[in-house]
């Protein structure tokens, strides 16, 4: 049934994200300095509510996600929709942490072989540099993904509203899939459409925050 594979698909990319997105660059990599993306930050804000303890709410959520039995039985059309097309989002999601965690691992191999040249040394620095806000985002799209599915009767009963909300992270993360891809190194683009979802995002829930219970916040913000 599709709600019990999106609480399981979520469940466990929750219960597993903080050992996947802990991919640390070699000790012996020089620093490399980034403007950070502001709209990243500005929605990493409102889904942890200002809290840098991120490890913390990760598991908070998903420990509150897991004392719910998935509601399957009799779930209107409209909730239905909106469960596929989540899922879809969070198999994207699965595919760009798999696509990092590779591409971390095997530029750290051939980094500490001492194999690479001069661009593929620049292009670890680039890769590394852009991994935490990469991760921060796909988190931001998990953490979202989360709360539409735990208010999944409210979203259906205002489906156009969501459904705007929920292709637009599909897009995303379809596409940061091939982005992601070590031999493609479009690391660039593909925190650049993070960042312009982030924006798409935090103006979605300005205007409807009472959807997913973040008003309060939101208004606080």
């Amino acid at each position: 049934h599709v709600m019990a594979s999106l609480f399981e698909r979520i469940g466990n990319l929750l219960d597993n994200w903080v050992e996947w997105q802990h991919c640390p660059p070699p000790s012996d990599l020089p620093e490399t300095s980034l403007d950070s993306c502001p709209h990243i930050a500005t929605w990493a804000e409102l889904m942890f509510h200002g809290d840098e303890r991120v490890v913390e709410r990760v598991k908070t959520v998903s420990f509150h996600l897991r004392q719910q039995e998935p509601p399957i039985l009799y779930r209107p059309r409209a909730e239905l929709e909106l469960a596929t097309a989540l899922l879809g989002v969070v198999d994207s999601v699965v595919q760009t942490v798999d696509k990092l965690r590779h591409a971390a691992a095997y530029r750290h191999q051939m980094w500490s072989a001492r194999t690479l040249r001069s661009r593929a040394r620049m292009t670890c620095h680039r890769m590394w540099a852009l991994l935490p806000e990469l991760w921060t985002g796909l988190l931001c799209i998990l953490m979202i993904t989360t709360r539409c599915y735990q208010s999944l009767p409210l979203l259906a009963q205002h489906a156009q509203v969501a459904h705007r909300l929920v292709k637009a992270m599909s897009k995303t993360v379809g596409n940061t899939v091939t982005l992601c891809d070590v031999d493609k190194n479009r690391w660039n683009e593909a925190r650049s459409l993070l960042s312009t979802l982030a924006y798409f995002a935090v103006d979605w829930i300005s205007k409807h925050s009472s959807l997913l219970g973040l008003d309060k916040h939101f208004n606080a913000m």
